[in-house]
């Protein structure tokens, strides 16, 4: 597969396709992309100038899809939530976690455009799987969000000393292998 083959099927939603988002405050993009090669799952056994020709050309269509929508930038420096619905050709059996792996180029190339400063921004990744066989693709819709709060948020006070952790063991395990 070649650059020039994956832009003509890439699908581009409308240009006023930045929605404003739930609360209201940040725009969502939405772009439609094909559905990702192949060769870029974790599981695929490829040469890796097989696999890294497959990365560029995904990305190469990925920047032309998110530059023809007119993609405005969902938040400098702010947390982002992306959605990624994954709308599969046929009824093969494919785990979550390697489509995750497979989107690795279009992630890459929202950061190219500018639409997030870092993919380190992202926090939040919504994955959905469907079967479409007339109308096989991703579509990944991003926006600005609020900012996780976890157990180890900077809001909650640090693990120290006098906290107390108990880790309950099964009966006969060794903690601390003799020598």
């Amino acid at each position: 597969m070649i650059a020039g083959d994956n832009v003509r099927s890439t699908r581009v939603s409308a240009p006023n396709s930045r929605s404003p988002s739930v609360n209201g405050t940040s725009p969502t993009l939405t772009v439609r992309l094909p559905f990702p090669d192949p060769k870029l799952s974790p599981n695929g056994r490829h040469h890796y100038l097989v696999k890294n020709a497959a990365f560029q050309a995904a990305k190469d269509g990925a920047v032309v899809a998110i530059r023809a929508t007119g993609a405005v930038v969902a938040g400098r420096e702010q947390p982002i939530r992306m959605i990624a619905h994954f709308r599969c050709p046929d009824k093969r059996r494919r785990d979550l976690d390697n489509l995750l792996a497979s989107i690795k180029p279009y992630i890459d190339a929202l950061v190219q455009c500018g639409v997030i400063d870092d993919d380190n921004l992202i926090e939040e990744i919504l994955l959905r799987k469907t079967i479409d066989r007339l109308d096989p693709g991703l579509t990944l819709e991003v926006s600005s969000c609020e900012p996780l709060r976890g157990p180890l948020s900077s809001g909650d006070p640090p693990l120290n000393a006098s906290t107390p952790t108990s880790v309950a063991y099964p009966r006969g395990t060794k903690i601390h292998p003799s020598s």
